[in-house]
C-alpha cells in the first residue's frame, strides 16, 4: 500500500463509521500535511487530496458556528467531499 492508499483507506474507513467527522478531519489534515508523500503521488491522486483536505480544514462541528461563518462546513460537506474523493456512492 503506497501512501496515497493509506489516506485513500483513512477515508473509506471515516464513510463506513470508523471514527467521528471531528476525528477523521484532524486525522486527514494530519496525514495530508506530515505524512503524504507528495513526490510519490500522482498529480491526479494529489488534486483529488487537496480537495478533500479544502473541505476539511473547514470543519466546524457546531452548526451555529457553520451557518454564521462563511467558509465554515459542516458534516454533510465533509461526508460529500469524502465521497468525491473515494468514489464511493452513498
Amino acid at each position: 500500500m503506497n501512501n496515497f492508499d493509506e489516506l485513500l483507506e483513512l477515508t473509506i474507513q471515516y464513510l463506513k463509521g470508523a471514527a467521528s467527522t471531528k476525528e477523521f478531519c484532524g486525522r486527514y489534515e494530519y496525514f495530508f500535511n506530515f505524512e503524504l508523500s507528495k513526490t510519490e503521488t500522482s498529480a491526479s491522486e494529489l488534486q483529488r487530496a487537496e480537495a478533500l483536505f479544502d473541505v476539511v480544514t473547514w470543519f466546524s462541528p457546531d452548526p451555529e458556528e457553520v451557518e454564521a461563518t462563511m467558509g465554515y462546513v459542516g458534516e454533510k460537506a465533509v461526508r460529500t467531499a469524502a465521497m468525491e474523493f473515494t468514489g464511493i456512492q452513498d
